[in-house]
This record gives C-alpha cells, sequence and structure tokens, in this order.
C-alpha cells in the first residue's frame, strides 16, 4: 500500500463505483463531492498534503446556475486556491469534451501551470490508469492540446469565434516582450528589492521559469529577505571561481528550492522555501573573505554576466531573469547598460532625482519605468508640465507588505493594493496575468475581520 499514490479525489457520488478501479493505483487519502468542499478543504484540513488530487470537473460545471464566464472564472478560483495551499500535490483535472473550446479557461490553466488536464465524457480503466500515472511538460501539453484539437474539432467548429488565427496557439496567449529586467535604486533599498522580489514569486506563481539575480553589491540584501544564506551559491563566488578559470560554477550556484534543500553544503533551515513556486530559480549576492579583489571582479564582470544571461536565457530556456541592482556602482552600469532590456528605476522625490528619473526614461522611451517613492500631487503637476508621463508610485501598503513577508516568509499576506502594483508592473513588460489572485488572496488584516465575523454569525 505503500508504493501507491495517496490520493484525494473530487468525485461525485455515483462516482464512487470507480473506486474499486481506483484503488489498484491509489490509497484514498480523501473524498470530496463539490469542488468547493475541496476547496475549503485545501485551506483548512489539517495532516499530511496527499500525491494527487484527481478533480473530475463535472462535480462544478454540470450546474449552470451562472454565466459561463463567470462560471468559469470561479471555478478557476477554487483551483487557484488548492493549488496554491497545497503546494506538494499534484493536481489532475477531468475536463468535459466541449471545453476544448473554451480558451480562456485553457489559457489561465496553462498561466496556472496546471498541465494534467485531459478532455473526455467517458473513462475506462486504460484512461484511469494514463492520467493518473502521466506528468506533462508545457512542450507535452502543446502535443496534447494539437492532438485533441484534431480529435475534437467539431467542438471548434460550433464555437467559430473562439477558433484562433492561422498560426496563433492557444497555449501561448501572451506576447513577452522583454526577457531580461533590472530593479536599480541608488538607495531605495527596500522598495527597490520588494519589487523585483515580488515581481519575481508573482510570475514563477504563474508558470513562468523565472531567475532572480543580485548583482555584485556593498551590502547583499536578497539572501535576507528570502532567508536563503549559502556559502557557495552566491553571485560574489560565482564570479570568483569564474576568475580562476571554473566557468561551469556558473551553471551550479543558479537554484530553486530543491537545489538548496539537497545541498550537501546547507548551513540553516530551509523548509519555509517549500512554500515559493518551484519554478522560481534565484542566486543573491555574499560576502566571503576569500573572493577576488574587486578590481578583479570589474575586470571579468562583462564577460561573467553576459555568460550567466546566455545561459539562463538560451540554454536553460528560462522566460524571465530579474537582477535586483543597488546603488552606484560599476557592476550595476554593466548590467544596466549592456544586459537589460526593461528597466524598472526608483527615484526619492527630491528635484535632482526627479529630473534624473526623466532623463533615464527619455534614454531608452518605452523601456524604462521610473518608480517614484511619495505620491505628491505638486511634482505630478510639475511633471504634466512637461509634457511627461506621472511616474508609477507603489501604495502605501507596499514596504509594510514586503517587510512583514521578509520576516514571516508568507507571501498570502500580500494585501490586493501590493499586488495590484505588481500586476502593473509586469503588465508594463507584456503580461497580462489572469484576474484570479487577488481574489483569494489576503492580507491579515482581512483574514482577522472574516474570522471574527463568523465567529459572532
Amino acid at each position: 500500500m505503500s508504493d501507491l499514490l495517496r490520493t484525494h479525489l473530487v468525485f461525485k457520488e455515483q462516482e464512487k463505483k470507480l473506486l474499486k478501479v481506483l484503488n489498484k493505483y491509489c490509497q484514498i487519502t480523501g473524498f470530496d463531492t463539490t469542488l468547493e468542499a475541496a476547496s475549503k478543504w485545501a485551506q483548512e484540513g489539517g495532516g499530511e498534503a496527499p500525491d494527487l488530487i484527481l478533480i473530475n470537473s463535472t462535480v462544478y460545471f454540470s450546474s449552470m446556475d451562472k454565466q459561463k464566464s463567470a462560471k468559469t472564472k470561479e471555478f478557476l478560483r477554487m483551483l487557484l486556491v488548492i493549488k496554491e495551499q497545497r503546494r506538494k500535490s499534484q493536481i489532475v483535472l477531468l475536463l468535459p469534451e466541449q471545453k476544448i473550446a473554451e480558451r480562456e479557461l485553457i489559457v489561465n490553466l496553462l498561466k496556472m501551470q496546471l498541465y494534467n488536464f485531459w478532455f473526455l465524457d467517458s473513462f475506462d480503466e486504460e484512461d484511469i490508469r494514463e492520467f493518473i500515472m502521466t506528468r506533462r511538460t508545457l512542450t507535452e501539453v502543446e502535443k496534447y492540446l494539437e492532438e485533441k484539437e484534431r480529435e475534437l474539432q467539431y467542438f471548434l467548429i460550433k464555437n467559430s469565434t473562439l477558433l484562433r488565427k492561422t498560426g496563433e496557439k492557444i497555449f501561448k496567449p501572451y506576447h513577452i516582450k522583454s526577457n531580461i529586467l533590472t530593479f536599480w535604486s541608488e538607495n531605495n533599498t527596500a522598495l527597490n528589492c520588494g519589487m523585483a522580489t515580488l515581481t519575481a514569486l508573482t510570475l514563477a506563481e504563474y508558470g513562468f521559469q523565472v531567475a532572480l539575480v543580485e548583482t555584485v553589491n556593498p551590502v547583499p540584501s536578497l539572501a535576507g529577505c528570502l532567508s536563503v544564506n549559502h556559502p557557495y551559491f552566491n553571485t560574489s563566488h560565482a564570479l570568483s571561481m569564474y576568475i580562476q578559470g571554473n566557468k561551469d560554477f556558473i551553471k551550479k550556484c543558479l537554484n530553486n528550492t530543491d537545489g538548496y534543500l539537497n545541498s550537501p553544503y546547507n548551513t540553516g533551515d530551509y523548509e519555509h522555501l517549500e512554500y515559493l513556486p518551484p519554478s522560481l530559480y534565484f542566486l543573491p549576492d555574499c560576502k566571503r573573505e576569500d573572493n577576488s579583489a574587486e578590481s578583479e571582479m570589474e575586470e571579468h564582470w562583462s564577460a561573467f554576466i553576459m555568460e550567466l544571461s546566455r545561459f539562463i536565457i538560451f540554454e536553460k530556456g528560462f522566460h524571465f531573469l530579474i537582477f535586483i541592482s543597488s546603488g552606484r556602482n560599476y557592476f550595476n552600469q554593466v548590467v544596466l547598460n549592456e544586459v537589460t532590456y526593461a528597466k524598472f528605476i526608483t527615484v526619492d522625490m527630491l528635484p535632482s532625482s526627479v529630473l534624473y528619473g526623466l532623463s533615464e526614461r527619455k534614454k531608452d522611451e518605452g523601456r524604462t519605468q521610473i518608480i517614484g517613492t511619495i505620491n505628491l500631487k505638486s511634482i505630478n503637476k510639475e511633471i504634466k508640465g512637461l509634457a511627461e508621463e506621472p511616474f508609477l508610485y507603489p501604495p502605501v501598503t507596499f514596504e509594510n507588505d514586503f517587510l512583514n513577508f521578509v520576516y514571516t516568509q508568507d507571501y498570502r499576506k500580500i494585501t490586493r493594493e501590493t499586488q495590484d502594483f505588481i500586476n502593473i508592473l509586469i503588465e508594463k513588460i507584456g503580461v497580462k496575468l489572469p484576474d484570479l489572485k487577488d481574489v483569494e488572496k489576503k492580507g491579515l488584516v482581512e483574514k482577522i475581520a472574516e474570522y471574527k465575523s463568523k465567529l459572532f454569525k
């Protein structure tokens, strides 16, 4: 029994007859007859997460008491809750064949990195074994969609308004304009690091593969923000190894949660990393006594950062490489001028900084976003008088939200206002995210208020 997959089922009552077949491959550890109940279990249920959550979507879509678009959005929201609350569990989703024509549904499943879905109106034991044992990659789900579209063409013809244009692929609904980003500020470390980190986290939550890299920094901050201090996995050490001739070390120093948890050189407790998206990789900076001299680092930095970028984007195929750069130094200058496509520059609201921001934005029109620290009407009026667009301004909640994340490592406590701002930054690079997260993600104050309202009902 221990070799069987521990599975939580979300099936209708009449489908319990399938338990006999499922028991050949699964150890049934839980059973819900509605998606609403499964969502509640994911949030509130205790115990160890199962290996598999098998959902037959007819438990939700068989009742059509709402408009199709509202029904689909609610379905996706509950799936997102299950995915975020039970990160270690694989989700297998069975969908009615007619759902092949619902572009919104498929697009958002792929953005949520839920690749193990199947279009079928009935299934037998052989089908059950296949969808329980199969784990798809994005390339494999692309192939599956192409095959099912040929097979279920009549649904697409019936819904001709949903047919895609020639050459457009249903599994790539967004266009990524840029994939190397830099967040830079001269002195606003918390804002700068917060925007870079939360942007990387959000993109990774939606299934993008993201590398978050901190440049050589006088006061490194990323390791402390994510609690990922490591003696070898850091930028300065990787650069020092590169200088010594070990060019392959670059390929070992960029890691996600698994890389840290399985490293034989662990120096701390990394259990909190299990809650980070698996597609988020990071490389913080760190100061070591045996690092190369700064002059040597500067001499080799340009070649090193080009090689690191090439490896991440072209060899490993990451969707995004995000640099955290703080302060005025040679290392950041190289990244900003030689590598970066889209820049997010944070300035304080002193006249000299405002003018600097305007001049930087003019240099790379359309590719540089200026973040102001305080939204002041008088300054906005001055900027407008110069026929310039206003700066972007984080909400007043931003810094407090990010610091709460740093000290609690709980991404779910980020408030809606902060998440809305991060989504705006992401839209600036050409990615439109589905409006799902804001519904389920609540701040601590909101959670307490909801809890109290339940108590006093």
